[in-house]
């Protein structure tokens, strides 16, 4: 794939991708982005996105970006 249309990392956890939107889905690709809610624009791995809205649900702190693998 060319750096265009290949899955980002997430910033997050590092350990998951996902695929940027404008870049057409296929099957075997990772998820469309979610939103982080610590600032409300970095695109974070759909998996991410799950852990922090049960996180602010139940009311646990989100993990603030300093502590993120990529910054």
């Amino acid at each position: 794939m060319t750096e265009a249309r290949r899955p980002l990392p997430c910033p997050r956890c590092r350990t998951r991708a996902y695929t940027p939107y404008g870049v057409p889905w296929t099957r075997g690709m990772p998820a469309r982005p979610a939103v982080s809610d610590t600032d409300g624009s970095t695109l974070i791995c759909s998996e991410c996105g799950n852990t922090e809205w049960w996180g602010e649900f139940f009311g646990v702190d989100l993990e603030p970006q300093e502590k993120w693998p990529i910054t």
